[in-house]
């Protein structure tokens, strides 16, 4: 089973997250130390201890997918936390991480928090197509890089349901808006395209997005979707290089404003649309 416990938000939504229920649970991702309580109040309401978790399963040390990790963990009690190999240092000393993500994030750090690090006896690493067995789900590991060098995605392959982290673009359901996630200093568009390609072979059936929500409609369809919009900054963005940044935001903003006009409503979003501007400028020029 499937659930989509809750989304996290702090004075505006962060993140989506899930649980794997077979004979063994699964959490797919922390969120940010920001929203630990209602992640944990979530559980309860659920009629689930924390201490009921087998794994703590983080596709990618960024704060908004891992910040919580360490607080979790302690009112997990038996839990361990699976996390892509390439990945181990930055959960067992997180400062480097940290010192980066204030760079990235600025003002919208506030909003995340910090993360402590991790005990190394509490981490399983797990490489590209690794599986675990919840008993009657099986999950496979996917290495998906583009968005971040240490990401990966989680396919149940029962059920056919993929939880492709941030490979894909954000998703405004109410509007059907899409925006790139291209956070600096570590995107990479080429990697990016190549890892929707794959998750795209997989033919899921259902796509849980911790950016948010799901999607089990016609998924190739959003998959192209979201390629295409990358492609599109891609060339909008190189055509508009030698401009000032913020005639970029205002011109991206006019252009997918029936999409995207949210983000200027709302300070948390637009601090994120800056920083992936910025993140797919930097990817342009480097």
């Amino acid at each position: 089973m499937i659930v989509h416990l809750a989304d996290l938000s702090f004075f505006e939504p962060i993140c989506s997250l899930y649980l794997i229920k077979g004979e063994k649970i699964a959490l797919i991702d922390a969120g940010p130390s920001t929203t630990a309580s209602q992640v944990l109040k979530s559980l309860y309401e659920r009629s689930i201890s924390p201490k009921d978790i087998e794994y703590l399963i983080v596709t990618h040390p960024h704060l908004d997918h891992a910040g919580a990790s360490s607080l979790l963990l302690k009112e997990m009690g038996k839990a361990k936390a699976i996390i892509y190999y390439t990945g181990l240092k930055h959960f067992l000393n997180p400062e480097a991480l940290i010192n980066s993500a204030k760079l990235a994030l600025g003002e919208a750090y506030n909003y995340m928090g910090g993360m402590e690090a991790l005990n190394e006896d509490r981490i399983i690493t797990v490489k590209d197509e690794e599986e675990l067995s919840l008993g009657s789900l099986q999950l496979r590991f996917l290495f998906s890089p583009g968005h971040a060098p240490h990401h990966m995605s989680i396919f149940e392959e029962n059920s056919k349901v993929l939880f492709p982290a941030d490979s894909y673009c954000v998703y405004f359901q109410e509007s059907g808006g899409l925006l790139p996630q291209s956070p600096p200093p570590h995107f990479d568009l080429e990697r990016v395209l190549s890892t929707l390609r794959k998750l795209k072979d997989l033919n899921p059936k259902v796509l849980c997005l911790p950016h948010f929500g799901k999607v089990s409609e016609n998924i190739a369809e959003f998959t192209d979707k979201n390629i295409q919009r990358f492609e599109e900054w891609r060339e909008i963005l190189k055509g508009l290089i030698n401009q000032d940044f913020d005639y970029i935001k205002n011109y991206l903003l006019g252009k997918y404003d029936k999409e995207l006009g949210i983000i200027k409503r709302a300070k948390l979003r637009y601090l994120l649309f800056d920083m992936h501007v910025k993140g797919f400028l930097n990817y342009l020029t480097i």
